[in-house]
């Protein structure tokens, strides 16, 4: 039977929290690029009532890419890199809609507008680290 020390308690409660970051990241990078990707598939010919598809889709592919890294890291493997390219990409992707959807308002409104792809893909390397197995010999996670 295992004991569940504090540095145990303390790992999951910080898994959860980041979690949960990046979640909230997610659904604010997905909200803030939604506009312009839609707009970008108005101009491609998409017809109105399917436009939304591109957004939600390039959110999908985010989430979906993210989860074998994370499952790597969990795995103490080297995460694949398909996985890394998707991922990177489709945060690319909305870090570029976000930029356009930020500009009408300046500086600002671009700082604001960039931050949840930012937070995106810090968020999923923070949880990344907090999933690799720790070295019990040394203390400090592998």
């Amino acid at each position: 039977m295992s004991v569940d020390t504090s540095t145990d308690r303390a790992r999951r409660v910080a898994i959860a929290a980041c979690s949960a970051g990046l979640l909230l990241a997610t659904a604010y990078t997905v909200l803030i690029s939604f506009g312009p990707l839609q707009n970008a598939a108005l101009l491609a010919g998409v017809p109105y009532a399917a436009s939304w598809l591109l957004p939600a889709l390039v959110g999908l592919v985010a989430v979906v890419a993210a989860l074998p890294l994370l499952d790597a890291a969990r795995r103490g493997w080297r995460a694949p890199r398909p996985a890394r390219v998707v991922f990177g990409s489709a945060v690319a992707v909305m870090f570029a809609a976000a930029v356009v959807h930020g500009w009408p308002h300046g500086a600002v409104g671009v700082l604001l507008a960039a931050l949840g792809p930012a937070a995106l893909a810090t968020g999923c390397q923070m949880l990344q680290e907090l999933l690799r197995p720790a070295d019990t010999t040394s203390g400090v996670a592998s």
